[in-house]
């Protein structure tokens, strides 16, 4: 019998996740609150609760599973006792004293963690090839990962005991419809449920009439960031900025609170796929390690851009982010001056590395004003993100304008959760001015010009425009 901590796993604020009968939950709340990650735990668990029954992990669309509620099952499956990394800690602490009585409990104390961590991997059976994402348990029961693009595929389901709606912001009412219907007991018996972790972003949102006003099977949870235990002290820093360079947004994204966002950077971006063809593609990359690094796909056809989200992820070495953009582009498919990458980093030895991996890497463009002279770049254009481009469309939906002290707007956005929007940006514009100018002064598209020779270093490469 397997005796699980609540207490160990989740935030004191959602443990009525566990607990509570009702049948439709909804976590509420700002950014950094813990309510994806704890949402996700609570899922992982219910599948050993029960036998032989199906637990579906459900967002629009299907294909943005594998980089986000996928690896947050797996991370947690790996790495499931959140005191292990605080255990180390005091090792190298105790070390560093040369305290050999705290060293010898301390590594008692990480052995018995690592053993406990051992018994609940050994519960799930992980998917193997890439075909599948599905997570089988010792119970019988299997974790699904399921798109409402592909309808069909969630009302097939059967024995769905509980789901979770990932990002429902993104979702209509009738799509919550479709999975509530599946959510159903075929022997009448209770505990049947699903649970939904959205951002508060707009109040026109169909959520926030049962937020308001909740019928007796519906639960409300809201949380902000001050009800993660976990949550880590430079992210609260950044955020808490939103206080003053941006008080519509920190109404939001700070306190969870429904709201209109106003200053968007980008409010007339629609959702829609990316084209049979184009005039150009190439792409732009942010890297990070805290913070995300960020591939996104530019298409430009017709006076409108695409941004394809092609990889989105903290913590990731440079090898491990090559790793991560060669599994989802096949570079020996992309020809030409269509796989150049433009790199927002301007160290050689990373520029390198991604050159040898095969890329057609150049240093972006980050003139003094090229912040400025990007975003109004893509102004000229109608500028679509694909449905798959989870992270691209979160990050858009806030991405605002900073206000000074006196509350006036200022031509700069506020730097926060902008890895995809840089990574984009510093794309189109650094194409834009050193490949192909896609806009004269005036916004007019500009005749096809003689091709150019882009000499950076050792390296030359022509561009067939």
């Amino acid at each position: 019998m397997l005796n699980v901590d609540i207490s160990h796993h989740v935030n004191p604020i959602h443990e009525q996740l566990f607990f509570t009968d009702k049948r439709n939950i909804m976590c509420v709340g700002g950014r950094g609150s813990g309510k994806s990650y704890d949402t996700h735990r609570w899922l992982t668990l219910s599948a050993l609760e029960f036998r032989s029954c199906l637990f579906p992990v459900i967002r629009s669309v299907k294909d943005t599973h594998r980089d986000s509620t996928f690896l947050k099952i797996k991370n947690f499956i790996n790495d499931p006792i959140p005191d292990r990394k605080n255990v180390e800690k005091d090792i190298n602490e105790a070390y560093a004293k040369n305290a050999r009585r705290q060293i010898k409990m301390y590594e008692s104390e990480l052995e018995e963690i690592e053993m406990q961590a051992k018994r609940f991997r050994g519960l799930f059976r992980m998917p193997t090839g890439r075909s599948s994402l599905d997570i089988e348990t010792v119970t019988g029961s299997k974790i699904v990962f399921r798109g409402l693009n592909e309808p069909e595929q969630i009302k097939g389901m059967e024995n769905v005991r509980r789901a979770l709606v990932e990002e429902s912001q993104e979702i209509t009412e009738d799509e919550y419809d479709v999975v509530a219907l599946t959510v159903r007991s075929e022997r009448g018996d209770k505990g049947h449920q699903i649970v939904q972790a959205l951002n508060p972003i707009s109040e026109h949102l169909w959520q926030k009439k049962y937020a308001d006003n909740p019928p007796d099977d519906w639960l409300i949870i809201h949380s902000t960031y001050k009800d993660n235990v976990h949550v880590d002290e430079n992210y609260v820093k950044t955020l808490e900025r939103y206080k003053k360079t941006s008080p519509s947004t920190w109404r939001v994204v700070g306190l969870g609170l429904w709201g209109q966002l106003e200053d968007l950077v980008h409010p007339n971006w629609r959702q829609r796929a990316l084209p049979d063809s184009w005039d150009y593609q190439f792409f732009g990359l942010d890297f990070g390690y805290t913070n995300p690094s960020a591939c996104v796909r530019i298409v430009v056809k017709d006076g409108a851009v695409w941004w394809d989200e092609i990889a989105y992820q903290s913590g990731l070495a440079n090898a491990d982010f090559i790793d991560l953009i060669k599994e989802q582009l096949k570079l020996d498919e992309i020809e030409g001056a269509e796989k150049e990458f433009w790199f927002g980093d301007h160290d050689p030895e990373r520029i390198d590395q991604f050159e040898k991996s095969g890329f057609n890497v150049w240093p972006a463009d980050k003139c003094q004003g090229s912040v400025m002279s990007g975003i109004n770049l893509i102004k000229h254009f109608q500028l679509y993100i694909t449905p798959r481009s989870g992270n691209l469309k979160k990050e858009i939906s806030t991405y605002s304008f900073a206000k000074n002290r006196k509350g006036e707007t200022l031509d700069e956005p506020a730097k926060f959760d902008d890895h995809g929007m840089d990574a984009g940006r510093m794309g189109i514009y650094s194409f834009h001015r050193n490949v192909h100018p896609l806009f004269n002064a005036v916004g007019e598209k500009k005749q096809e010009e003689k091709p150019k020779i882009l000499i950076t270093g050792r390296r030359k490469t022509i561009s067939p425009y």
